[in-house]
């Protein structure tokens, strides 16, 4: 199933998700601890959230130094450590 939807206000029941795969998407999201949240609602007891973004320690965050290299994708976006 391919579901289109507002990440900040996901289409399911409470408790209703096994596992919820966050790629690459704190980075851009306007409000991330509520994203972090409605994940959370939507995840049964026990479910697996897992979650990849850039390391800003990393070689990719090092470039982010760059100035011209700062307003091209991927280093416009926020990294968390």
């Amino acid at each position: 199933i391919q579901v289109k939807a507002d990440p900040l206000y996901l289409p399911f029941a409470a408790k209703s998700v096994d596992a919820c795969l966050l790629a690459h998407t704190l980075p851009w999201c306007s409000d991330p601890h509520r994203l972090l949240r409605e994940a959370d609602r939507v995840l049964i007891d026990d479910g697996w959230m897992i979650l990849t973004a850039f390391n800003p320690l990393s070689l990719i965050g090092l470039r982010k130094v760059t100035p011209v290299l700062r307003k091209t994708i991927p280093y416009n976006s926020r990294m968390f450590t």
